[in-house]
């Protein structure tokens, strides 16, 4: 899933949730994504990357358990 979200200083960023269910009874694995982008046509421009590629761009990324990592420029 993706979308864009705006922040309360006005910057826009490029969310991207995945989920990969486990059938083995440990917890599903979750990847957030938040990519900093300068307008709608850029984030459009991004929309078929990976995560992994996106994640080359300034942005944080979590695993939904208790992990974030900021990464800028």
């Amino acid at each position: 899933m993706r979308y864009l979200v705006c922040d309360g200083y006005g910057r826009l960023f490029l969310y991207c949730w995945e989920e990969e269910t486990t059938f083995d009874g440990t917890s599903d694995r979750l990847d957030m994504l938040w990519v900093l982008v300068k307008n709608e046509a850029e984030a459009d421009s991004l929309k078929n990357d990976g995560l992994l590629t996106l994640s080359n761009y300034p942005h944080i990324s979590a695993d939904g358990h208790d992990w974030m990592n900021v990464f800028d420029t």
